[in-house]
């Protein structure tokens, strides 16, 4: 069985946040809650113009 983590939505109004300040410690802190995943789902968004140069 594998275990797939969900926790990096964009959809999540503290990931957008994080994602809007660059706030690595955030996501490092999300990756390290779900280490028993053996992948994780990444939902970053729709692409925007430019939001891709601000991840």
């Amino acid at each position: 069985m594998l275990i797939i983590g969900e926790n990096i939505n964009a959809t999540s109004k503290r990931v957008a946040e994080a994602i809007r300040v660059h706030d690595s410690s955030f996501f490092q802190e999300l990756v390290l809650a779900q280490t028993a995943a053996d992948y994780l789902d990444l939902n970053v968004g729709r692409d925007r113009k430019g939001f891709f140069e601000n991840v």
